[in-house]
């Protein structure tokens, strides 16, 4: 089973209890329909954008869109490098509709999700990513195993006035510290359009 299948598992539960704001977080979640992405190349770099034109990420070569609904159910965008295999979503959902807190502690609850999907794992460690385009951002790496497959997660929380993003990048432990400037590379760039 490659990283990929296995992943889905903790993004999957992610997607539900962001999706239906019904874990951890109160109040009424922002429509989870999923509407496709574009992609535009431009010297050899990749835009992606969701279909509302509300957020974008650059992707470099190699990487694609990933199809509608294969890494998260309700992401407003979603790639992937498979032949690598790196993965990349974006989940936004309104401020006002999770628990108020922190955005430590907003943090926290999002990563919580994850560590509980996992079958073992050890603490995430913060690393010292402190704005994404000029944005609050808290970020942690989140070691674990899942299906007795190790997996690196590279989870970050990114404030945007009044909507709140999780842009999370995973690939196997193996690969992860090859591609970890790659994977942060990509989460630099992301940007509300």
């Amino acid at each position: 089973m490659g990283v990929y299948q296995f992943a889905l598992t903790g993004l999957t539960l992610l997607g539900i209890c962001l999706g239906t704001a019904s874990c951890l977080f109160a109040g009424d979640s922002q429509d989870t329909d999923i509407s496709p992405q574009t992609i535009e190349t431009i010297d050899n770099t990749s835009q992606l954008r969701d279909a509302e034109d509300r957020v974008r990420v650059v992707l470099p070569p190699g990487w694609q869109e990933a199809p509608e609904k294969t890494l998260h159910d309700s992401a407003d965008l979603y790639a992937k490098h498979e032949d690598q295999e790196l993965y990349l979503v974006v989940v936004g959902e309104s401020r006002s509709a999770i628990q108020a807190g922190s955005e430590e502690l907003i943090a926290y609850r999002y990563r919580q999700i994850i560590l509980d999907a996992l079958d073992d794992y050890r603490e995430p460690t913060a690393t010292q990513a402190d704005a994404v385009g000029g944005y609050p951002t808290v970020q942690y790496e989140i070691r674990g195993t899942l299906d007795s497959n190790d997996i690196v997660y590279l989870h970050t929380t990114v404030f945007v006035d009044d909507q709140v993003y999780q842009v999370v990048g995973w690939t196997t432990a193996a690969k992860y510290e090859r591609h970890r400037d790659e994977l942060q590379e990509i989460i630099s760039s992301f940007r509300p359009v």
